[in-house]
């Protein structure tokens, strides 16, 4: 989770899903800066010539460490390009509304509304105040503004409805139960986010109607697939590693970078 905070919002947490901090806009505005630097980066490496396009899909590792460096920022910048894309392009969708909206149009959806609803962060101190006022057995306060207002939920209905989804789907990667419905992944295979939606009494923990993944509509399998790409996980294993290869060479290239950059400035100092 603290990866997860550093990823996509430089540890400064919005308050509430949707709202703006100074580490979100910070993240999403060099992740701008990010892609003109691949697309400006790909405009450059542009070859003129055959000979010079072979040179720039290669690595010369036995004509000193300045063109290795060189041939490194040439070579495998080009080659993870695309993966850095659609990493950086795919990740802006959690980043802006504006570029949310755009890009499930794009694809020929509508962007999901975004619930303005606490973050389980901003709740912890609800929730220990709650738990110091008497409650039935079998019960606790539910989470959130309802929480705070001295709404019960039993959660004992959770044991009743999970028994249900398990007579539905004898096997599934997870099953996230809530105060207002259940979340389930069928598919244990996959890392892509495929969940169908159940409805259930949060008094009786009957279930209800039944929200198939491949039934839903384009906004929720949109999301699904931009998180697959964002991550690798759309491929498996094998897509995984290449976007960790690809990343840990993103993270190198700006040092090789600043790296021929010094030694370009150096050297022509040093000849006048």
């Amino acid at each position: 989770q603290t990866m997860r905070k550093l990823h996509r919002w430089l540890m400064d947490v919005p308050p509430r899903k949707g709202d703006k901090t100074v580490g979100k806009t910070i993240v999403g505005v060099t992740t701008l800066v990010f892609v003109a630097i691949l697309i400006s980066g790909v405009v450059i490496w542009i070859p003129r010539t055959k000979k010079a396009l072979k040179n720039r899909l290669q690595v010369s590792c036995n004509k000193g460490w300045r063109r290795f460096c060189y041939d490194s920022h040439v070579s495998l910048g080009f080659y993870t390009t695309l993966f850095l894309l659609v990493m950086a392009l795919t990740g802006l969708t959690w980043s802006f509304t504006w570029y949310r909206t755009a890009a499930y149009s794009l694809f020929g959806g509508t962007a999901p509304k975004v619930e303005n609803t606490p973050r389980p962060e901003y709740r912890q101190k609800g929730r220990k105040d709650a738990a110091k006022q008497p409650r039935p057995n079998g019960q606790r306060h539910a989470g959130g503004e309802k929480g705070r207002k001295g709404t019960t939920f039993n959660y004992a209905v959770w044991d009743k409805a999970a028994d249900a989804v398990r007579q539905i789907y004898p096997t599934y990667k997870s099953v996230k139960l809530g105060t207002e419905g259940i979340e389930v992944a069928p598919n244990p295979k996959t890392d892509r986010r495929q969940t169908d939606k159940i409805q259930f009494d949060p008094q009786t923990g009957r279930l209800g109607s039944i929200t198939y993944y491949k039934d839903a509509p384009a906004s929720q399998t949109l999301k699904g697939w931009f998180y697959a790409f964002h991550t690798g996980s759309w491929g498996g294993m094998w897509t995984k590693v290449l976007y960790f290869l690809a990343a840990f060479i993103g993270g190198i290239l700006p040092l090789s970078g600043y790296y021929l950059w010094y030694k370009r400035k150096f050297s022509s100092r040093r000849k006048r």
